[in-house]
């Protein structure tokens, strides 16, 4: 049986440099070019974001700036998840509602790997198959992923049960994607400004130096 695509295409990353060394995807928004520039792959693997919905508003300065009532988000159609050996990290800022930041909740495959900013507005939820809930809320920084391990502007601040199962949703940003084709849910509305997946579990020192690198965009 083959490998998944994201985890053939972390090696074909190593010559990418920046706060998106080795990932399998990675885009950034803020300070690109223009709105197509924001959606190209910076990892050198070609996983570049198509649109959920058309359009969605984006600058220079603030990214893209997503509106939940628009129902518009972006996904990467070649980024999907086999296991639990991953790590996902995002830079936002202006979070105003419940919505989820980037991932993938497959409701037919059972699997979920997702960050909520401000969940019920006073907290953080982070989903890997299971779920974990860290006071307060986050409506401007840095929030990651790394398999069992948790993390705030770069600082560890938990553990969670990560999956193990496989799922062909593509990655989503801007709202959570539940299936293939794909369609979105849990629509935010917030600025985001990069985000990045790596097909690999990163350490902390590694999340720590990458979130600054981010939040100097």
């Amino acid at each position: 049986m083959l490998a998944p695509a994201i985890a053939l295409r972390q090696y074909a990353s190593a010559n990418a440099t920046g706060w998106y060394t080795n990932a399998a995807g990675a885009w950034q928004a803020k300070a690109a070019a223009n709105y197509t520039a924001s959606k190209l792959d910076l990892s050198g693997n070609s996983a570049n974001l198509s649109e959920g919905n058309g359009a969605v508003t984006w600058s220079a300065d603030d990214g893209w700036q997503f509106a939940a009532a628009g129902s518009k988000f972006l996904y990467a159609a070649g980024v999907t998840f086999s296991n639990g050996d991953y790590t996902i990290m995002i830079q936002f800022a202006a979070v105003t509602d419940g919505g989820v930041l980037c991932g993938v909740n497959d409701t037919t495959a059972t699997y979920s790997l997702f960050i909520t900013p401000s969940k019920f507005g006073n907290r953080v939820r982070y989903n890997f198959g299971s779920q974990v809930d860290v006071v307060p809320q986050l409506v401007a920084g840095n929030l990651a992923i790394a398999g069992t391990d948790l993390f705030r502007d770069g600082t560890d601040e938990g553990n969670i049960t990560k999956e193990a199962v496989t799922s062909t949703t593509p990655f989503g940003i801007g709202a959570v994607t539940r299936s293939a084709v794909p369609t979105g849910d849990s629509y935010i509305s917030a600025n985001i400004y990069a985000v990045g997946v790596w097909a690999s579990i990163l350490s902390a020192g590694d999340i720590e130096t990458k979130a600054a690198e981010m939040a100097a965009i």
